[in-house]
């Protein structure tokens, strides 16, 4: 039986709040189930603002997209995203931008 890869997966959420806790719990607990997933949980930049890494390369992002900035950043990533807010404000309107978003 083959081996599935491994899926590196960013969790862009605040998490100074019950939601964003149990979004990212909600996170971890599909990715023990339907794994394997690394997680890069809430990285941050100096200003404390959600960001990917510099030259992070992963297979996809689930994101509480809060800004424009935010919404952006992960369009620029290129990856298959997820926003969970679904906030309309951001959504370009092409399908496909965000891979599953409004899903």
């Amino acid at each position: 039986m083959r081996k599935r890869p491994v899926r590196q997966i960013a969790v862009l959420a605040e998490t100074d709040d019950t939601w964003g806790r149990q979004f990212v719990l909600g996170v971890a607990e599909h990715a023990q189930t339907h794994g394997p997933w690394m997680l890069l949980i809430e990285p941050r930049d100096h200003q404390g603002r959600l960001r990917l890494p510099d030259g992070w390369s992963g297979d996809g992002i689930i994101a509480r997209l809060s800004s424009r900035a935010m919404a952006e950043q992960v369009r620029r990533a290129g990856l298959p995203a997820v926003d969970v807010l679904r906030d309309r404000r951001w959504y370009t309107g092409r399908r496909g931008t965000f891979g599953l978003w409004g899903v």
